[in-house]
């Protein structure tokens, strides 16, 4: 009786060892094959998905914190205003493809009334105008006053940089007073790099005699070929608080958007 008992608790086992390699014969076989792009850190990765037979693994970047000089708002058109901010990149060998921000609106009790969140970028050792045009407040609540804050910085490192040479000639700003413009600024930019852009943008800061922003525009140009010249005119449709006593024009060519330019600066 024993006997028997004990042979059949060793068929059953064998049976068992039978069910449970083949259950591991059939999950094995319908397993996916290990991946760059599985979200695991096999094969022999160094990390998830990077090292070894994949992609060499992100290197980490120490890169000092963007400085934001200055921000304002300013008049705009149809009751609401413009925002501008200056912000500054001190590292030579890093930029950023992507800089998330905010600009919050505040009346003159310091309240918040409007907020504006954006996105740009920004290239090694740059100076550059964060704007945002036509910005709506509360019926009942002047915008006087603008924070600026950056929230997030997507930094990259760059191979050979050189920066892109669009130069800013004859710009001019004046008073017309037409059917459709109170004031306008013109000038000519002139692609002097060695490479194409499909399209950059125009930022023009008007300041008074304190170096403070009385008003703002941008707008974009398409086809900026090695070599050419392209004539600009940014009017304002009415007019606005504070004198002009100099003008800043601020070129943003995004080398970071390979569709955007015909020369490689960003290393893999």
């Amino acid at each position: 009786m024993v006997h028997r008992k004990r042979r059949r608790a060793i068929i059953i086992s064998i049976y068992g060892v039978m069910v449970f390699a083949l259950i591991w014969f059939i999950v094995d076989a319908f397993r996916p094959a290990p991946s760059c792009s599985d979200g695991k850190r096999n094969q022999n990765e160094i990390g998830i998905d990077c090292g070894g037979v994949c992609k060499p693994c992100p290197v980490k970047i120490s890169a000092e914190p963007l400085k934001i000089d200055s921000a304002y708002v300013v008049d705009g058109v149809d009751n609401r205003v413009d925002a501008v901010a200056q912000i500054t990149n001190p590292n030579p060998l890093f930029g950023a493809h992507s800089v998330q921000y905010v600009f919050r609106l505040k009346d003159k009790d310091g309240a918040i009334v409007a907020e504006r969140k954006g996105s740009t970028f920004i290239l090694p050792s740059e100076t550059k105008y964060v704007i945002e045009l036509g910005i709506r407040g509360s019926d009942n609540a002047r915008i006087v006053s603008a924070d600026f804050t950056i929230t997030d910085v997507v930094w990259q490192s760059f191979n050979s940089y050189q920066e892109p040479r669009i130069v800013v000639l004859n710009k001019t700003y004046s008073v017309v007073h037409s059917d459709t413009a109170y004031s306008r600024v013109t000038g000519l930019i002139r692609n002097e790099s060695g490479f194409d852009f499909a399209s950059i943008y125009v930022n023009v800061v008007l300041k008074d005699q304190n170096g403070v922003p009385v008003a703002v525009h941008r707008t974009r140009l398409d086809t900026i070929d090695s070599g050419m010249e392209r004539e600009f005119s940014l009017p304002w449709p009415q007019r606005f608080s504070g004198d002009v006593a100099t003008v800043d024009v601020d070129i943003e060519a995004n080398v970071f958007d390979v569709d955007n330019y015909r020369r490689k600066y960003i290393s893999d």
